[in-house]
């Protein structure tokens, strides 16, 4: 069996977010934040602030003036938490709800949505020399802020209780939901993620499967200059 896919077109193009700089600085007109699910881009693209849609899949980018935001998370990380998003909401019984789902099925598929989706092929129409590469980890906010600063945009960070300090683990802030049609209270989805590690951690040749499976995202996320405050 095939677990069903989301519905939806994958990662919509329009959802890039351009900032026209006042001045160019060092030759740079134009910031583009490109998002990719699960990698903080809910928490980017609120601090990144009103920008303009920008489209990265035509000539939109013009790589000598415009710097490419990119942030990069753990593949494997971000596999759990985009699994445990597709897995949301399901009562018991059906194919998709944690404790019902069949994981040699699950784990031979990989790719549910964008958010399981290789990272790599997010950013495949960009020169990586023209991308300023970020972390996803808690020293994100941090650096963010730092290089927005040097292209003399001010970032306010959310309060205290609006804003976790851990925003790459998006999944904590996610409350239970229930699912309308049998009224089934379902579980944070930070249970699910628990549960989902738990699995792999008890089944090597799941984590050896994944880890496979994104080697390109892992060689990636493993080798590119990540920005870091100073």
């Amino acid at each position: 069996m095939i677990i069903p896919k989301a519905t939806g077109t994958g990662h919509a193009m329009g959802e890039s977010r351009s900032i026209n700089l006042a001045t160019r600085i060092d030759g740079i007109s134009k910031l583009v934040y490109v998002p990719i699910p699960k990698n903080a881009s809910c928490w980017v693209k609120y601090h990144f602030g009103a920008a303009d849609l920008c489209n990265y899949y035509t000539n939109e980018i013009n790589n000598n003036e415009h710097l490419s935001l990119v942030v990069l998370r753990d593949p494997l990380e971000r596999w759990v938490s985009g699994l445990a998003q597709h897995l949301a909401g399901w009562s018991p019984g059906h194919p998709l709800n944690i404790d019902s789902l069949n994981w040699e099925t699950a784990i031979d598929q990989v790719v549910f949505d964008e958010h399981t989706q290789h990272q790599h092929e997010f950013i495949a129409n960009l020169l990586h020399d023209n991308i300023v590469w970020f972390k996803c980890d808690n020293n994100l906010p941090i650096n963010f802020i730092d290089f927005m600063k040097k292209y003399n945009i001010n970032i306010k960070l959310l309060n205290e209780e609006e804003d976790t300090t851990n925003i790459f683990n998006i999944t904590k802030k996610v409350q239970a939901r229930t699912n309308l049609i049998d009224k089934y209270e379902a579980p944070p989805q930070q249970t699910l993620v628990d549960k989902i590690i738990s699995k792999l951690n008890e089944n090597p040749k799941y984590l050896d499967r994944i880890r496979k499976f994104y080697q390109d995202d892992y060689k990636l996320y493993n080798t590119v200059p990540y920005y870091a405050a100073r």
